[in-house]
């Protein structure tokens, strides 16, 4: 089984459940909904996420994603562009957001 054969969210990238036509991260894990939720940030679906990233200065999206350990895809998806889109860099080995510059 692949990596892509599963359900990973949209912000740990951990894998969530086995699905065989799986696209990379459309779903958000309790516990990082949690985490954001302490704090401040109250999302319940990668549309919330991605309007908050679209929405919010790019120190503030770095600086929470970073606390609450978030992790890039292997594969393209909708959550790592908007990212991308707005000025964060993936470090190539570990897939974390790095913490150079802003």
């Amino acid at each position: 089984m692949a990596h892509a054969d599963y359900e990973c969210c949209a912000i740990c990238d951990n894998k969530q459940a086995y699905n065989s036509s799986a696209d990379s991260k459309e779903m958000i894990c309790s516990y990082c909904v949690a985490e954001m939720a302490r704090n401040g940030v109250i999302i319940g679906s990668v549309n919330e996420l991605i309007n908050w990233i679209n929405s919010t200065d790019l120190k503030t999206v770095k600086d929470l994603l970073i606390v609450v350990g978030f992790t890039s895809c292997y594969y393209t998806n909708p959550v790592d562009s908007a990212l991308e889109k707005k000025g964060v860099i993936f470090d190539l080995k570990t897939r974390k957001i790095m913490t150079d510059g802003i």
